[in-house]
């Protein structure tokens, strides 16, 4: 299925795994958070980053209907319980009259400007509704560390 193939033909580093992100626009189906560190009582998470590519679908899509001006960007937002939010993102495609940019390969996503969390979200936007908010996950990497 296109919409859940990534659009290189393995994962990150060479794996056949990796997650397909896509938020539910049904609220009631969709987690509280999409990254819960279960531990937090005990320690703490800090994420270092991720590999990130769209989707067959995505990308296909992207060529099909962005216009210039067009940008399809991923949010990571990192909570603590407390409420504090640190957010980064990245440019997953974006058209310019001069020259589209479109990510076709394993990209990395640094998120160690999070800083420790406790809870991970995920957002895609898109300028263009007609381009779905899939994209690709491999290789999260995070510092935990735990007491006992």
């Amino acid at each position: 299925n296109d919409a859940f193939r990534v659009h290189s033909l393995t994962g990150a580093s060479g794996s056949t795994t990796y997650a397909v992100y896509y938020e539910n626009p049904v609220e009631s189906m969709r987690p509280k958070y999409d990254i819960d560190f279960g531990y937090k009582g005990l320690g703490t998470c800090t994420p270092l980053g991720c590999y990130v590519n769209n989707t067959t679908l995505v990308a296909r899509k992207i060529k099909e209907h962005f216009k210039d001006g067009d940008k399809l960007v991923l949010k990571a937002r990192g909570m603590l319980a407390d409420g504090i939010v640190r957010e980064t993102s990245i440019v997953l495609a974006e058209y310019k009259e001069a020259k589209d940019s479109v990510m076709y390969n394993w990209t990395a996503f640094t998120l160690n400007s999070l800083g420790a969390v406790d809870y991970i979200d995920f957002e895609v936007e898109s300028t263009c509704p007609d381009v779905p908010g899939y994209v690709c996950i491999d290789g999260i990497l995070a510092g935990v560390m735990v007491e006992y």
